[in-house]
């Protein structure tokens, strides 16, 4: 006799016997459900069957119900989705606008990645609302460095469910699901799959498709989209190179990738909030070859699926629409992959911020990730989850009288190459004399090392700092910074 009892049903429990004989049966079909063949034409049939049988469970459409593989992936599957359906008084853009990013980062074995989605939400001919956009961007699972990073890219619409709505919610859109799937004006869908490009050069790259299907909920927090202000930011960029040459030796090769010109006027970000869209223009040097000079264009202020603004805290960008948009030292790009985030859209995992750092509450500036992969002649040119920051650059004649000293602290974060790429982030202070145009910044235990710089005034142009670095964990760190002082939203 058995005198035991199981009462750990918070932890597992016993398989009913029915569930057992549906696993068994669903063992017997080996077709992917999004095949067109007959065993793919199976093996879907079964998967709809589940999911119709589990939203009666639950009073729901079927299209509502989607499955994952356990509970971590069902968290992560769904991501604010943020829309803007104010269009009164666009001219160039005269439809809502989407944007969602998602970001990953992992100090301990080198991974992450940023992807942007943005899109346009359009009407079909019976009136129902649905997405046409696309998403970019560039992600690596495991350890080991950048160069195994694939590309993300493609065009995204919401799902139909079986009456044709592709909004959801009990009393009023609450969320929809995204589908990698290419569709018309009128919602028909023409083509379906996401491409996923290996890393490589141009011509050694294998594309895959995949078949996502992601529910995304349409945010409507306290306070977004209450402050949307059309104007100009202007800053710097940094991160690292990776650049697969084209030939029997295809590389990569690894730089370091900074601000062309160092003056703030490298990175031009100008948002407008009457189209709900945003431009971004970058300018960007590796260090390969004695410099190589890259321009990079994301988005635009045009009637494009390409960017969303949604406040002055959150918007993206992907590429343009048109390709050959991007240069590198004045030969253009035969294709481009860009992705452009604010630090709002995708805030930073708790995991990569380390015990005691601060992050900067940036009130009057705005910071974030990049990515970009462009090939020219053969080569692919790759920066992996880069950085940026931008504000409204004061001009010289308003600093130039100033005096007095001044301190700001905030957070540094940096891709560091070391054993692997990976992103760091660490506490940051800077000190400056109005007086004599002299200060410091420090850099305090950036992956377990301190760093200070020496800054000065630059004569002529009182608004930017530039200096060397002057203290670091070894004699072998070599370095230099460059900087702006930003007005606070007045003078």
């Amino acid at each position: 006799m058995n005198d035991a009892i199981y009462l750990d049903y918070n932890a597992t429990a016993p398989l009913r016997p029915e569930a057992r004989d549906a696993m068994a049966a669903a063992m017997e079909s080996y077709g992917n459900p999004s095949s067109v063949h007959r065993f793919g034409r199976e093996a879907r049939a079964s998967l709809e069957q589940a999911r119709a049988g589990v939203a009666a469970l639950v009073d729901r459409a079927p299209a509502e119900v989607v499955f994952t593989a356990g509970g971590t992936e069902a968290d992560r599957s769904v991501s604010p989705g943020l829309i803007s359906w104010s269009t009164s008084g666009a001219v160039t853009n005269t439809l809502p606008v989407f944007g969602q990013a998602s970001f990953a980062a992992d100090s301990s074995n080198f991974s992450g990645g940023l992807v942007v989605a943005t899109g346009l939400i359009r009407t079909d001919s019976s009136g129902r609302p649905f997405l046409d956009g696309g998403v970019s961007g560039s992600f690596k699972v495991g350890s080991g460095s950048g160069s195994g990073a694939v590309l993300i890219k493609g065009a995204i619409s919401t799902l139909d469910d079986p009456n044709g709505r592709d909004f959801y919610g009990k009393t009023a859109p609450g969320y929809f699901n995204i589908e990698g799937a290419q569709v018309d004006s009128n919602d028909v869908t023409q083509s379906i799959g996401l491409q996923e490009l290996s890393a490589g050069n141009a011509a050694g790259r294998v594309s895959t498709s995949y078949f996502p299907n992601v529910t995304a909920v349409t945010q409507d927090a306290t306070g977004v989209g209450d402050s949307r202000t059309s104007r100009t930011l202007n800053g710097f960029v940094s991160g690292e190179q990776i650049l697969y040459f084209a030939g029997t030796s295809p590389g990569p090769g690894f730089s370091l990738a900074r601000s062309a010109l160092g003056d703030g006027t490298d990175l031009t970000i100008q948002t407008d909030a009457t189209e709900g869209k945003v431009d971004v223009e970058m300018n960007v040097r590796g260090e390969f070859f004695g410099n190589l000079n890259y321009t990079f264009h994301f988005g635009g202020i045009n009637a494009d699926p390409t960017s969303a603004f949604i406040d002055d805290n959150l918007f993206v960008a992907r590429e343009e629409q048109s390709s050959g948009n991007s240069t590198r030292s004045g030969a253009v790009s035969s294709a481009e992959t860009l992705a452009f985030a604010t630090s709002g859209m995708v805030p930073l995992p708790a995991s990569l911020i380390p015990s005691g750092v601060t992050l900067c509450q940036c009130n009057f500036m705005r910071w974030g990730h990049w990515t970009g992969d462009i090939e020219v002649a053969g080569d692919a040119d790759r920066f992996h989850l880069a950085h940026w920051v931008a504000g409204e650059i004061a001009n010289a004649a308003q600093v130039a009288p100033m005096i007095g000293n001044a301190s700001f602290t905030g957070h540094a974060i940096g891709t560091i190459n070391a054993t692997g790429v990976g992103q760091f982030i660490a506490d940051m202070a800077t000190n400056y004399d109005f007086g004599t145009r002299m200060g410091s910044v420090n850099i305090t235990d950036l992956e377990g090392q301190n760093f200070s710089y020496s800054i000065d005034g630059i004569n002529g142009s009182e608004h930017l700092f530039s200096g060397t670095l002057t203290t670091a964990p070894s004699p072998d760190y070599t370095g230099n910074t460059r900087g702006a002082f930003y007005n606070d939203g007045g003078n």
